[in-house]
C-alpha cells in the first residue's frame, strides 16, 4: 500500500472507508484491515458475517467454492474440491490445494466449504510449463493466528491491548520464540475481561512453558486452564506431561477427557495412541491411530505410529507405506526416514534402506545413535 493515507474497498459502486490494520503478516501475504465504526455502525444489520471453519476437519474429496473478484467481476464462484493439504517446505504454513479455477484478481478472497463456512483464503495459482490447476489457500486456522507485526493498537482499551498481547503470543509461539510467546501471553493476562479469555489464556501460557520444558510452570498453569473451563486441548496438554514421565494411565485418564469433549479431536486420539503404543498395547493404540487417520490422514505423528505398529508385527510393506504418508505431510520428519530405512532393510532392498538412512542423518545427525 506505499503511503496511502485512504485505504478504502469497493463494493457494489459503493466505496467503504477502511480504518486501520487489526493483524498481518508478509510471509503469508495476509492483511486483515477494519471497516469504518461510522459505516459499521450505519450499516451493521446489512453487513453479511461468515461462520470459520476448522481445518482440522478438512479432507481430500471435500467439496469447495472459490469466490473472488478477477478483472473487477465481483463475487465470481468457482466450484471444486480439495485436492490436497499441504504443508510449506519450511513447515510454518498450512495450505489448501483446491481444483477451482482461481484468477488474477481473487487472491485473497473467501474459499467456503458446502456449509458456507470459511475454510480458506486464496492465495496463489503454480502455472507455466505443464502445471495446469494447481491453485492453493492459505487455512483458515493460519489467518486467524496472523497478529500486528510489532505495532502496538491506536485504541489503548483493555480488550484492544488483550487481543493485541495475545495474538502477539500466539505468533512468537507458533514461530518457536516461547520466551517471548510468555511475556506477551502474561501482559494479556492483565487486561482479561471474563472467565473464557482466561481459560483460553491459562492454556496458552501452559503451553509455552511447556516448550521450554518448564514442566512445573507448564502444569500450573494447565490446572488453572481447566480450574475455569474444561478444554480438550489442556487436557492433552497436562497428559502429555504425565506421559513424558512416564505415568501412561494417568495420560490415558487425561487424554480420555479429552475425548469426552470431541469424540474427533485428532490430538486427542493420536496422543491416546501414542499413549497405548508406549504401554506396549498395540491393539489399543491401532484403535485410536487408525481413528485418527481416518478423520485426517494427513497427520504425520498418527502415521509414523502405525509404521512403528506395522514394525513390530512384522507387517514391513505395511509400515513402508505408513512411513511414507508422514514424511509426505512432513518432508522433515528424520524419525520417519529412519523407519523407511529399517522397513526396507527388513524387506531386502538396502539401496532404498540406506538412502533413507542418509536422509534421516541429514535431518537429524545423531538419530540412531
Amino acid at each position: 500500500m506505499g503511503d496511502a493515507e485512504i485505504i478504502h474497498a469497493e463494493h457494489k459502486g459503493q466505496h467503504i472507508k477502511l480504518d486501520s490494520i487489526i493483524a498481518m503478516d508478509a510471509d503469508k501475504d495476509v492483511l486483515i484491515l477494519q471497516l469504518n465504526k461510522e459505516f459499521l455502525d450505519k450499516f451493521a444489520k446489512t453487513i453479511p458475517t461468515i461462520k470459520l471453519g476448522d481445518s482440522k476437519k478438512l479432507k481430500v474429496g471435500q467439496k469447495i467454492y472459490a469466490i473472488g473478484s478477477p478483472y473487477g467481476f465481483e463475487n465470481t464462484m468457482t466450484e471444486g474440491i480439495i485436492s490436497g493439504l499441504r504443508t510449506s517446505f519450511d513447515s510454518t504454513k498450512n495450505f489448501i490445494q483446491i481444483s477451482a479455477p482461481i484468477s488474477s484478481g481473487s487472491s485473497g478472497g473467501a474459499v467456503v466449504n458446502s456449509k458456507c463456512e470459511l475454510i480458506g483464503i486464496s492465495t496463489m495459482v503454480i502455472s507455466g510449463g505443464t502445471a495446469q490447476n494447481l491453485n492453493f489457500a492459505l487455512q483458515i486456522d493460519e489467518v486467524i493466528k496472523t497478529s500486528i507485526a510489532g505495532k502496538k493498537p491506536n485504541t489503548a482499551t483493555k480488550a484492544s491491548l488483550l487481543n493485541f498481547y495475545f495474538q502477539n503470543g500466539q505468533k512468537e509461539l507458533y514461530e518457536k520464540n516461547y520466551l517471548s510467546s510468555i511475556i506477551n501471553f502474561e501482559k494479556a493476562l492483565q487486561y482479561l475481561d471474563h472467565e473464557e479469555s482466561a481459560a483460553i489464556l491459562y492454556y496458552y501460557t501452559g503451553l509455552a512453558f511447556h516448550k521450554l520444558k518448564r514442566i512445573d510452570s507448564a502444569a500450573f498453569y494447565y490446572n488453572k486452564s481447566l480450574q475455569i473451563k474444561k478444554i480438550g486441548d489442556t487436557y492433552v496438554g497436562i497428559g502429555t506431561i504425565s506421559l513424558d514421565n512416564g505415568d501412561y494411565d494417568n495420560a490415558i485418564k487425561f487424554f480420555e477427557f479429552a475425548l469426552k469433549l470431541n469424540s474427533e479431536f485428532n490430538e486427542a486420539l493420536v496422543a491416546m495412541g501414542n499413549a497405548y503404543y508406549l504401554k506396549k498395547d498395540n491393539l489399543n493404540a491401532l484403535k485410536y491411530l487408525q481413528k485418527a487417520v481416518t478423520i485426517s490422514p494427513n497427520n504425520p505423528k498418527a502415521n509414523y505410529l502405525l509404521g512403528n505398529i506395522s514394525m513390530e508385527i512384522k507387517k514391513y510393506d505395511i509400515a513402508v507405506l505408513v512411513y511414507k504418508q508422514a514424511v509426505l505431510y512432513n518432508p522433515y520428519y528424520a524419525e520417519a526416514y529412519l523407519g523407511l530405512s529399517n522397513a526396507y532393510q527388513f524387506l531386502g532392498d538396502m539401496t532404498k534402506s540406506q538412502q533413507y538412512r542418509r536422509r534421516a542423518n541429514e535431518l537429524n545427525p545423531n538419530i540412531g545413535k
